[in-house]
């Protein structure tokens, strides 16, 4: 009776554990789905009226091909760059690429949001002085060795004082963080953590 009993127990703490594994994945897939309606939503109130123009296969001026670019250029921020975006970098990028710079941002899905803030400051930062003629690359990939994310600026560099004030500036917004920043024709900024201990061996 007792052996029964230790079964019939054992199976019910299974059952209740797998029934919690199906509840977490059902709330995860309902997550995601919201997430994808709320990106979906973004890049039809950038692209909708512009493929709408489109689909009327109405021509564009040297205007209306410059906006196409740009609102090319903030879709595609949102579909690969969403984790990375608030209101003010958005913002940024715009009046960036209005100037005539390059920019492309990437961000890979991550738990937590650390050195987030500070990743985002360091590349408001180089938005704001990058001449025109350079070209922006940033990219937000923590890994396992402590690295948060880098930017670089290729092309054309801050001249006069802008660069020193943004390499102060740099390293003030990178806080406690490690900072590998190298500068030859171009301009590297990579922002990193010191990495989690690994486990003694027992």
């Amino acid at each position: 009776v007792r052996r029964a009993l230790d079964l019939a127990t054992s199976a019910i703490n299974e059952a209740a554990a797998a029934g919690g594994e199906v509840r977490l994945a059902d709330a995860q897939a309902e997550e995601a789905a919201e997430v994808a309606q709320a990106r979906s939503r973004d890049v039809l109130a950038v692209a909708g009226p512009l493929l709408e123009r489109i689909s009327a296969r109405e021509a564009f001026d040297a205007a209306g091909r410059e906006r196409c670019l740009l609102a090319e250029a903030e879709v595609r921020d949102g579909l690969v760059a969403a984790p990375l975006l608030t209101p003010e970098l958005i913002a940024a990028l715009r009046d960036c690429r209005q100037r005539g710079v390059v920019v492309a941002v990437t961000a890979e899905e991550r738990e937590g949001d650390v050195g987030l803030a500070e990743f985002r400051g360091i590349l408001g930062s180089i938005l704001e002085v990058a001449p025109i003629g350079s070209r922006v690359n940033a990219r937000l990939r923590p890994d396992h060795r402590g690295r948060v994310g880098s930017v670089t600026m290729v092309g054309q560099l801050p001249v006069g004082s802008l660069l020193p004030r943004l390499l102060g500036d740099i390293r003030e917004l990178a806080g406690s963080y490690d900072l590998l920043i190298s500068i030859d024709d171009d301009l590297l900024v990579e922002l990193r953590r010191e990495p989690p201990p690994l486990p003694r061996p027992t």
